[in-house]
């Protein structure tokens, strides 16, 4: 992310919400909170999290190979300030179970849990 998070807020207010995908979501939540809006970034992230509730959990978000690894920590800084979960859940909503991602956020290893 490029620290332009009002520019974030202008374009994304352009696009319909009902065709964002979980980056969108992390964006737009991770750039209300830099600005200091942070009910309204709770409740985006609250959407999100009904929308794609395992795919907008920071550590499965960061761990996707297109992040470079000086991005990953201020981008998850961000999501935490904004209120998105850290850790990969045990399970789904659905109760099934979920492997957690091969690239684990220090937080999130089985020594801190």
């Amino acid at each position: 992310m490029a620290r332009r998070y009002q520019d974030v807020l202008t374009v994304m207010t352009r696009i319909p919400e009902q065709i964002w995908w979980p980056h969108d979501y992390v964006v737009v939540a991770s750039s209300l909170a830099a600005l200091g809006r942070q009910q309204e970034a709770e409740a985006a992230v609250q959407r999100a999290l009904a929308r794609y509730p395992l795919r907008v959990v920071a550590e499965r978000f960061l761990a996707a190979p297109d992040w470079a690894p000086h991005e990953r920590e201020p981008v998850a800084a961000l999501m935490k300030a904004a209120g998105f979960p850290m850790c990969s859940p045990n399970q789904d909503p659905s109760g099934h179970p979920v492997t957690p991602p091969e690239r684990r956020l220090p937080e999130c290893t089985e020594a801190k849990l």
